[in-house]
């Protein structure tokens, strides 16, 4: 298996005559965070969907666990997990049926389910309110139930992106977890604003993304940005 979990070359994504990504030259390691920073508009969710495979990239090549983006974008939805401020839980289910339902959508073998929705009840602290509807529960809890069924398929990459313009990133659950994922070999790519770039000290090594116009808010280019970890390896033309 190899060491580099995410790595991009010349990638970029022009929605019409406006470039949201040009040039993007990024590598992640296993077992490493990584943030990417920066304004509104510049290009930090086009390039989280590019490598989730959510959008077609114009330009350029990126791999993702191992697969290209063009053409392997199945292989890599089965091996990522991606979770956004605005996490996908169902307020009429429990806690326990929410995590039940994503084992089902993503194939986990019913052998494996108890021992590891257990696991990650406990390491959410949630086991106490797995009979608790999940629209009941406070904000944090339902972040915390949002990242343990998006590791219910034990993925091998986790994005993460921060979508509230005050939210820093990650969160406090979420630097926790982001820590703690890395620590068992994931690789964990984030992404968050201007606030979030204060939050991410500390996390990993970090990418600035700045709009490249103020008036083309599409338009972006990756500026260096050095962290105490080392410096960010990702940058644009």
């Amino acid at each position: 298996m190899s060491e580099i979990a995410i790595e991009a070359s010349g990638l970029g994504r022009a929605f019409g005559d406006l470039w949201a990504v040009r040039g993007l030259e990024l590598q992640v390691r296993r077992g490493e965070i990584f943030g990417l920073v920066g304004p509104d508009g510049a290009g930090k969710t086009t390039t989280m969907r590019m490598l989730t495979g959510i959008l077609a990239a114009s330009e350029g090549t990126a791999t993702v666990a191992g697969f290209p983006i063009q053409g392997g974008d199945e292989e890599i939805k089965a091996r990522i997990s991606y979770m956004s401020q605005r996490f996908g839980l169902y307020g009429d289910l429990t806690v326990e049926e929410n995590l039940h339902f994503y084992a089902d959508l993503y194939e986990v073998p019913r052998r494996e389910r108890v021992a590891l929705e257990e696991r990650l009840l406990g390491f959410s602290n949630l086991t106490p309110f797995r009979k608790r509807l999940a629209r009941n529960l406070s904000g944090g809890m339902k972040q915390k139930l949002g990242l343990a069924c998006a590791l219910i398929h034990k993925p091998e990459i986790l994005f993460l992106l921060a979508c509230r313009p005050d939210a820093p990133w990650p969160t406090h659950p979420m630097r926790h977890a982001a820590k703690s994922q890395a620590g068992h070999g994931r690789a964990v790519a984030g992404a968050g604003n201007g606030a979030a770039a204060r939050g991410a000290r500390g996390a990993g090594r970090r990418a600035r993304l700045e709009p490249r116009q103020p008036v083309r808010r599409h338009a972006a280019r990756v500026c260096r940005r050095c962290s105490r970890s080392g410096s960010g390896s990702a940058r644009a033309g």
